[in-house]
């Protein structure tokens, strides 16, 4: 039995008001794996930011359809399939900002996402380029969609949506999709050259492949709705909205998803204590206490690390750890916000 556009609006509603529910979920564990970053002494206020934003647009976007299936669903009762001709206004307040709303958290996801493949590469400017260049062609594609709402342009809405602006709907989730794509298979491929070069399942704290699977499934999932978006959108099904009403809620399941559990591949397990003392000789000059350091494990290659000295007569203290572990905190720890402790 095919759907009304007024039924699909009050199932999509409600499959974002679940959505919602899970969302909030994460959104208390990205709280509390910033709190634990800000106590080990880390800068947290990009990312606060950045997730109270997502938060706050998310919100909104459930508050506004609520309101707009009220007001369909209550207003002008007298008359036949009032739901429907509401629906299909799309020249009312509420559904611009819905539409608004919409954009502006993807591009802000986008974003963050372009921002991360820049760290995990070390802040080389050249990964940038490909990147930025679909960023910039969804913010103009987005734009442009704007404009044809308040142009007095339809949109997809269902069966008869004139071909200009389903074009532009498909425009922007084609490009969506091809930049999520790219980055993804960027990051997993610096995670997986890293991983390859450790002698073990962990680099600093980090289960490096487990980090990777929670890369790979995330994007597998939003990769599945974007791909059925515009399969539906291309046959101007109206069962798009079914995909469309939550999909607000399931982008920042997925942004949070990907810290709250790579912040679980934290094991302090995976670190080996010992106690470095200095030579007799030398304690007996400083009254030196032994220095309980905490480790990684040790790898065939090594890099150098100095320990000023207290005094400028005494010798220099130096340490050994492995390089790779040394590299995965700036590809790995930096860019997705892992909480690290160092004893």
């Amino acid at each position: 039995m095919a759907l009304s556009l007024a039924k699909v609006e009050l199932i999509g509603t409600l499959l974002e008001a679940i959505c919602y529910g899970m969302y909030f979920i994460l959104f208390v564990e990205v709280l509390r794996v910033l709190y634990a970053r800000h106590r080990a002494g880390r800068s947290t206020w990009s990312l606060l930011v950045a997730t109270l934003v997502i938060f706050s647009l998310i919100t909104t976007h459930l508050a506004v359809q609520i309101a707009r299936i009220v007001q369909a669903f209550t207003d002008h009762l007298d008359v036949a399939n009032a739901a429907v001709a509401y629906f299909n206004d799309v020249s009312t307040n509420p559904t611009k900002a819905k539409s608004c709303i919409y954009m502006l958290l993807t591009l802000i996801c986008d974003t963050l996402l372009v921002y991360r493949v820049f760290v995990i590469y070390g802040r080389r400017y050249w990964t940038l380029i490909l990147p930025c260049v679909l960023t910039l062609t969804d913010i103009g594609l987005s734009a442009w969609f704007i404009w044809s709402l308040y142009g007095g342009v339809p949109y997809v809405r269902g069966s008869g949506i004139p071909n200009g602006a389903l074009a532009r709907f498909n425009y922007f989730y084609g490009v969506t999709l091809a930049l999520n794509l790219m980055c993804t298979v960027m990051i997993s491929w610096k995670i997986w050259t890293a991983h390859r070069r450790l002698p073990g399942p962990a680099a600093a704290g980090v289960r490096v492949m487990g980090v990777f699977v929670v890369i790979i499934e995330s994007a597998a999932v939003y990769t599945c709705l974007l791909v059925a978006l515009i399969a539906l959108s291309a046959l101007s099904s109206v069962e798009l909205w079914l995909i469309l009403d939550p999909l607000c809620p399931i982008i920042g399941m997925v942004f949070s998803a990907v810290m709250v559990r790579a912040s679980r591949e934290f094991h302090q397990d995976t670190f080996m204590t010992a106690e470095l003392s200095l030579p007799i000789h030398l304690r007996a000059n400083t009254n030196a206490q032994p220095l309980v350091l905490t480790s990684p494990s040790a790898s065939a290659s090594h890099q150098i690390l100095t320990v000023p000295e207290q005094k400028a007569s005494l010798p220099m203290v130096q340490i050994t750890t492995s390089s790779a572990d040394v590299s995965s905190l700036d590809t790995l720890d930096k860019s997705l916000g892992v909480p690290r402790e160092v004893k």
